[in-house]
């Protein structure tokens, strides 16, 4: 069963759920096709709406069909094995995960990765809240869902309460240190201290307990200053696909993307690759 059987609000900052069986036949075909796939370049997709269809309708090859964008996407990313024999897998339990919380829409992201040396240092940080609370409204959604596909899982602080408290005192004291100072557009003290509060971050939690998720684990976690999981990006010397997700209403999810200045619902497109697609709606048929 996906749903772990409580209400998230009493679920800790995060939480790993194993989506797949590891018994060893299905592990060693499973490593090995992830194995055997390479990345071309770094470059991401991104799908706002509807959970996507899993298996009720498939083009003439057999594919899933998934908007043309992701199809664009995986042909210019990953070279061998369709990705989609491993991500459905994972799909799969995070959409019944989330029917099961009364949840129908998200925004799905998959980004490959290139090997590279930005988190050699790691990045400490909680997610910033997605949805405006408005009004009267019922709470909206401050969760996700994550997983990587190839290469090193997500880091994340196995305890969030004493390294939250770290993240906000030093945030105090770097906007303390940076209140005199006269900003520009482009200024050198700004982007000085972006790096500085990463070496910082680093130094003060060092001595913390971390937690690394492993291949066929779902990552919950929640999002926020006051209650948001501490997590980074692991070193990655290697190629890497993270999948993530965050749920949401078609009304949350609209509001976010009109905040970006994108209309439509459901919207899907792919950034970083030359002259091919620009947000654009995803019509099935």
């Amino acid at each position: 069963m996906a749903n772990p059987g409580l209400d998230v609000n009493t679920l800790p900052d995060f939480r790993i759920i194993a989506y797949r069986k590891n018994d060893s036949s299905h592990t060693n075909e499973q490593k090995q096709e992830s194995e055997s796939r390479k990345i071309l370049r770094t470059l991401t997709w991104t799908y706002c709406g509807p959970l996507l269809p899993l298996g009720s309708s498939v083009d003439d090859n057999g594919d899933e069909v998934f908007p043309p964008s992701y199809h664009a996407w995986h042909n210019a990313t990953i070279q061998g094995p369709k990705l989609i024999t491993s991500l459905k897998p994972f799909l799969e339990f995070a959409h019944e995960f989330m029917k099961s919380y009364g949840l129908e829409n998200y925004c799905l992201t998959i980004r490959a990765s290139l090997p590279t040396d930005d988190y050699n240092t790691p990045r400490w940080h909680t997610d910033l809240e997605v949805f405006p609370r408005r009004g009267n409204r019922k709470r909206p959604t401050q969760w996700g869902l994550a997983t990587t596909l190839l290469g090193p899982g997500t880091l994340f602080a196995a305890n969030g309460v004493p390294a939250r408290e770290m993240l906000r005192n030093l945030s105090l004291q770097m906007k303390q240190e940076a209140r005199d100072h006269a900003c520009s557009s482009t200024c050198t003290f700004c982007v000085s201290t972006v790096e500085i509060t990463r070496r910082r971050t680093t130094e003060l939690l060092k001595g913390i307990e971390v937690v690394q998720a492993k291949d066929g684990d779902c990552c919950f976690f929640k999002a926020g200053t006051g209650k948001g999981s501490v997590h980074s990006e692991p070193p990655m010397q290697c190629d890497r696909i993270f999948v993530g997700i965050v749920p949401g209403s078609e009304e949350d999810l609209k509001a976010v993307l009109g905040n970006w200045g994108m209309e439509g619902f459901p919207l899907d497109w792919c950034l970083g690759l030359p002259n091919r697609f620009v947000p654009q709606d995803f019509i099935s048929g």
